[in-house]
């Protein structure tokens, strides 16, 4: 931990993340974004109502408030999800 903060803070860590080919940098970034994109889909097969929902919400809010879109869709998965009675907020 205090390697990556002398790092950090040195200004080398930048120094190092420019020595990374950008074509490595994007298939890492690929990687990652593949692996949430999947996951995102796979929540599809639990409820897949919800994901209509909110992608529906998502077109309508960032054509109207494209700032607050994401805000939106929060309280809006929120409401739904305690409308169906899937929400459980036992541990707060």
């Amino acid at each position: 931990a205090i390697g990556f903060i002398v790092l950090g803070l040195s200004g080398m860590f930048e120094r190092f993340v420019r020595l990374i080919p950008p074509g490595i940098a994007s298939g890492l970034l690929a990687g990652i974004l593949l692996q949430f994109g999947i996951s995102a889909f796979e929540g599809a097969k639990v409820d897949p109502l919800l994901v209509v929902v909110l992608f529906a919400a998502y077109i309508v809010l960032r054509r109207f408030t494209s700032r607050y879109a994401i805000v939106g869709i929060l309280a809006i998965g929120l409401i739904y999800l305690i409308y169906m009675g899937k929400a459980d907020f036992s541990t707060i």
